[in-house]
């Protein structure tokens, strides 16, 4: 890496940062995917709350706990959902027999049942729009994560497979719900979330001053060397009408920006290290410093050569970006409703034995006055 880009912190946008598209909570609990999987607790750490079950935990026969769109709910099913957030909570400190972990405990186990209703409803409409996605499709997407998380290291991912007890079919089971489930939802929000040329206007006037506003910024080349005394000899240099590009290019050791002659663009406050940011802020275009100028990485001999003042960037300019970021915060409200609406429109039957299995009725609620 070289020195240019340690010198620059992240870059912080002048207008809104992006918004991630909300394929919802396709991305969350136990269909989050294998990789989340790979980092949680134990599930030792869950035993302690296996009476909050309706049934025993031990139970090897898996259950239907409710039917949904023609799909069963099953109790192992809810269990392999729920199990990693709560032991992901435990692991962050959370304390589920403290009183406001108790109502934490039943929020969390209302959610992940409501996802797991969303997502049958939803693997029902792929069936009835044949939405395909095929074992060809699967494997590639196998191969990105093992590219993407593991580096094409192919015995760390069998060890996190047998870690988490995932067996391979279960995650192409994983990654094919996943991915039906998405096309689905581009499906329904694509067809409801439009966007028209005054909605984009409306925003950037209503705006305008707070988020698209570029910040003043200064033009700066440098040389950076290791010793203060050969920066003060390049000063002399300077001094006496050396060419800054051309000593930069000879004495400069970041590779950067060097055989640019040392220069490193524009930039805008924080963008740089404090004792480099001071120091060309402190300059008139033109100007060097006459004394080195200190920082983690070395000494520096820096030259202000421009500035710009702070503009309202041009709708023209930020168009685009408006038009991505505004569509996501659309869609975003559109899909919170259309959850909202969907859930309680679903009809969920409850086998017997589970109809206030994500209530907190009175039984429930004694449960946790046993468990303490």
């Amino acid at each position: 890496m070289s020195e240019k880009t340690k010198f620059k912190k992240m870059k912080i946008n002048y207008y809104f940062s992006n918004i991630n598209p909300l394929i919802a909570f396709s991305f969350s609990l136990m269909f989050v995917s294998f990789i989340s999987l790979y980092t949680i607790t134990s599930p030792s750490n869950f035993y302690f709350t296996k009476n909050f079950l309706l049934k025993d935990s031990d139970n090897k026969k898996d259950e239907i706990i409710a039917v949904v769109s023609g799909k069963n709910i099953t109790l192992n099913e809810f269990k392999e959902n729920f199990e990693p957030v709560i032991n992901q909570e435990i692991s962050s400190g959370t304390d589920f027999k403290s009183d406001n972990g108790k109502i934490q405990y039943f929020e969390i186990r209302k959610h992940v049942f409501d996802d797991i209703v969303l997502k049958k409803i939803l693997l029902t409409e792929a069936d009835n729009q044949k939405i395909e996605f095929t074992s060809n499709d699967v494997d590639k997407e196998i191969e990105k994560v093992k590219t993407v998380n593991f580096k094409n290291n192919e015995d760390a991912f069998q060890k996190a497979m047998k870690k988490n007890n995932f067996t391979i079919e279960k995650l192409k089971e994983v990654i094919k719900e996943k991915s039906l489930i998405s096309k689905v939802l581009d499906s329904i929000i694509d067809k409801n979330v439009k966007l028209t040329d005054k909605d984009l206007v409306d925003f950037y006037s209503s705006n305008k001053t707070k988020l698209f506003v570029r910040p003043e910024q200064v033009e700066a080349s440098h040389i950076l060397v290791k010793e203060k005394a050969d920066a003060e000899m390049i000063i002399a240099e300077l001094n006496i009408g050396a060419n800054f590009e051309a000593l930069a290019k000879k004495y400069s050791k970041d590779p950067g920006s060097k055989d640019n002659g040392g220069s490193l663009g524009f930039f805008g406050k924080s963008m740089m290290v404090k004792e480099f940011e001071d120091a060309a802020w402190s300059l008139k275009d033109g100007e060097f410093t006459l004394s080195p100028v200190k920082s983690q990485f070395g000494f520096h001999i820096i030259k202000r050569t421009n500035s710009k003042p702070s503009e309202v960037v041009s709708f023209d300019e930020a168009k685009e970006r408006i038009a991505i970021n505004l569509k996501d915060i659309k869609k975003r409200e559109f899909f919170d409703k259309w959850k909202e609406k969907t859930l309680k429109e679903s009809n969920i039957k409850f086998n017997s034995g589970y109809e206030n299995f994500v209530s907190r009725d009175n039984e429930y609620l004694q449960i946790l006055k046993n468990s303490k």
